[in-house]
């Protein structure tokens, strides 16, 4: 499993956290509550997490709500739209063959598109590279595909691209109930996170809280921690 420095300490990337007594496990726990009170008044089915740049653990802490949900007994699908730098099929350690570009192109059908974890985590991993993923995503497949799955699920998650990296995020914003931002302690600019609310904003996006990842939990060099912030 791949690992890299963070502050001295050393912390594993693209895991699903199954432990719930352990700091990252409770943190998990405690987003998957604040999502469900943000749900309250109106209800959040489809919801997508992004982040300003890349490698700000929004995957990680989109998988590890879903694991969170399932463990729960809430039905639950992961799609990854980050076309351009996809990862949700790393950690469900599976390849990255058919999926989402390949349904959307009509070459499978709804039923073979969403493929199914160990963990009881059902998800589309983007499949067939494009180059064209605006097209994709502002496709009236995939907007079907949306429309079946929250037929059949709890929740439909949606691992959005980074939104200054690109206007993908901003397509995507038009089928989501909310949206959750992920900063990245002692990492993300501040007129980062400026520009990236603010292209949220202006799109319509129904931004229901922040996550801050890599937070120090104060149990020696764990850092997995995390902090939930309503918006």
């Amino acid at each position: 499993m791949a690992k890299r420095k963070h502050n001295g300490s050393l912390f594993d990337e693209r895991i699903i956290v199954n432990d719930l007594s352990s700091s990252a496990g409770e943190a998990y726990q405690r987003l998957q509550v604040n999502v469900d009170l943000a749900s309250i008044d109106s209800k959040l089915k489809v919801i997508g997490i992004t982040s300003s740049t890349k490698s700000e653990g929004k995957s990680t802490t989109i998988v590890n709500l879903a694991n969170i949900y399932a463990r729960k007994n809430k039905k639950v699908c992961v799609i990854d739209l980050d076309l351009r730098r996809p990862s949700l099929h790393y950690f469900f350690k599976k390849p990255n063959d058919v999926g989402l570009v390949d349904y959307v192109l009509g070459e499978i059908d709804k039923e073979h598109v969403v493929k199914h974890s160990e963990e009881g985590i059902d998800f589309i991993n983007t499949g067939k590279h494009t180059p064209f993923p605006a097209q994709v995503l502002e496709s009236k497949n995939l907007m079907d595909l949306i429309e079946y799955l929250k037929g059949i699920y709890d929740f439909v998650l949606l691992d959005c691209p980074p939104i200054l990296v690109s206007a993908d995020t901003t397509i995507i914003s038009k089928f989501t109930d909310g949206f959750i931002f992920v900063v990245k302690t002692n990492s993300t600019v501040k007129d980062a996170l400026g520009d990236s609310l603010e292209a949220l904003r202006n799109c319509g996006a129904n931004i229901i809280g922040a996550v801050m990842t890599d937070v120090p939990s104060g149990r020696g060099t764990d850092y997995y921690g995390y902090g939930y912030y309503k918006y």
